[in-house]
């Protein structure tokens, strides 16, 4: 009792209540506009929108493959099989698309940041990641796709008594076959014929989750007096109107937004 239908809305009319003159008020609306905690959290966003859409590329391209994993289907064939191989394909290269869109786009972020103490901590822990198995191999997919072709994509099926299992796997011999397969890779490439796609990217992910998670804590210690500068502006400024009427409005009634909006 007492909510407002969906999509109705109230609209509430202010007026200045004399703190501070139109001039001052335009004064502050063109510092917050310009404010260096504004362009700050412009920037990390970006970042952080690349983040999240590498998080929910992995969780596609994991859900796919897990579910054919722990299903009792044994590898499609005919049209079944290349829409198999299609989605799959698709879902890695999404992934591994956007993994790296990430790492440019950091890139791109920090070196705004010349001369800052933190980065030098941020290189000692970029390269505990890079460092890894995960992201020698997943670089090497990358220029793969970029300069060569498509990866072989295939299923790997143990049984024994106790029953059986199967994986989606990258043909490891056919990536070091490529003459310009980078040399990190060829290392753990040449450990097994096959790669597993979803340990693969549940490695890189655990490792890559706990560098951002410390990136992300630098935004507030970075910027956290501007972002109490330009809290404290638009206080300021809020504190400067007072209400002096609301009337509703219904945003799926087409006739009572253009009545109030000419009223």
């Amino acid at each position: 009792m007492g909510e407002k239908p969906l999509g109705a809305f109230e609209i509430q009319v202010l007026h200045l209540n004399g703190t501070l003159t139109l001039d001052e008020v335009q004064v502050i609306e063109r510092q917050l506009a310009a404010h260096p905690a504004l362009v700050a959290q412009q920037n990390w966003i970006g970042v952080q929108r690349a983040s999240h859409v590498m998080q929910a590329n992995g969780a596609e391209l994991k859900d796919y493959i897990s579910r054919f994993e722990n299903s009792a289907q044994l590898m499609p064939s005919g049209v079944d099989g290349e829409v198999f191989y299609l989605m799959a394909l698709r879902h890695l290269l999404n992934y591994v698309g956007s993994a790296f869109t990430l790492v440019d786009h950091t890139r791109n972020l920090l070196a705004t940041y010349e001369g800052e103490n933190f980065l030098a901590e941020y290189e000692t822990r970029k390269m505990a990641v890079t460092g890894t198995r995960s992201a020698a191999i997943l670089k090497a997919l990358r220029n793969y796709m970029i300069h060569r072709g498509q990866p072989v994509l295939g299923i790997d099926l143990e049984a024994d008594p106790r029953g059986s299992a199967q994986w989606v796997v990258v043909d490891a011999s056919d990536m070091l076959s490529w003459k310009k397969c980078p040399a990190p890779a060829k290392k753990y490439l040449s450990e097994s014929r096959s790669i597993r796609i979803l340990d693969l990217v549940q490695e890189y992910e655990t490792s890559l989750g706990e560098l951002y998670e410390w990136v992300f804590a630098q935004y507030q210690i970075l910027h956290g007096g501007e972002i109490a500068e330009f809290q404290d502006l638009v206080q300021k400024l809020e504190a400067a109107y007072r209400p002096v009427s609301t009337f509703p409005l219904d945003a799926s009634d087409e006739w009572s937004l253009k009545l109030h909006l000419r009223d």
